[in-house]
């Protein structure tokens, strides 16, 4: 119960107000307890702070509702999940994987995911303007 209280208390918090490590664990224990609820609520919150947390942990916890949910709007839910947390694992596990969906929505889903994915990786080999300006000078 402590711990649903605490999920539920981080997704009113400011930014500057929150302890995103704390928030972090208690987002990877919330996903490792056998509570359906209580998991689908910590990925919805990975999902809108990615950017300022420490989940790669619990990618494989992610990864089992992708792979083993009825559901599939819970599975999608998780293949969003995953992509947020940019975990380099969980995409080549996807990658793999994609060839075998059936679901053609989950599977243009995870195509977009990786060509998403793919995108970022090339821009972060770029070097950027600052670097390209100072070269010419």
């Amino acid at each position: 119960t402590i711990l649903m209280m605490s999920v539920a208390q981080f997704a009113f918090a400011a930014d500057t107000d929150t302890n995103w490590d704390a928030f972090s664990k208690n987002l990877v224990k919330a996903l490792k307890i056998p509570n359906e609820g209580l998991q689908i609520s910590a990925m919805r919150q990975i999902i809108r702070y990615a950017d300022h947390l420490n989940v790669s942990s619990a990618a494989p916890y992610v990864m089992r509702f992708y792979d083993n949910h009825e559901n599939e709007c819970v599975r999608q839910l998780a293949l969003v999940t995953l992509h947020k947390m940019n975990s380099a694992w969980a995409i080549c596990y996807l990658r793999r994987e994609a060839k075998y969906e059936e679901s053609a929505k989950i599977k243009k889903l995870m195509f977009a995911i990786l060509k998403d994915y793919d995108a970022k990786q090339r821009e972060k080999s770029k070097p950027s303007v600052d670097v390209l300006y100072a070269e010419k000078q």
